[in-house]
């Protein structure tokens, strides 16, 4: 089992009848949630968000009891730029675990 558990969300201003009718280009925020399994990967978790947090102004980092939380804006209907948050997310995952190791 990894000691750190990634997931992602989209949180919105605008409704469901906004998206269905006006599409992606609604204020969106993409959310990855880091979540550690223990507490030596909550600890990391939070080295590494203080990290980013100095490199990436851009994003919102948030702290929780569980680890943390990365926001970013999207703005503009780029799927391109989803999958590319995605997978640097993911390398960052990967990356951390590497490291608690």
């Amino acid at each position: 089992m990894d000691e750190i558990n990634l997931n992602f969300a989209i949180e919105s201003s605008s409704g469901l009848w906004n998206k269905i009718f006006e599409g992606f280009d609604q204020d969106t925020v993409l959310t990855s949630r880091f979540e550690g399994n223990s507490q030596r990967s909550i600890n990391l978790l939070y080295r590494f968000g203080s990290l980013l947090r100095k490199k990436h102004s851009d994003c919102i980092i948030e702290p929780r009891n569980y680890g943390i939380i990365i926001k970013r804006n999207v703005n503009d209907n780029d799927e391109d730029e989803v999958n590319d948050w995605i997978r640097l997310m993911e390398n960052l995952k990967n990356e951390m675990i590497r490291m608690n190791y």
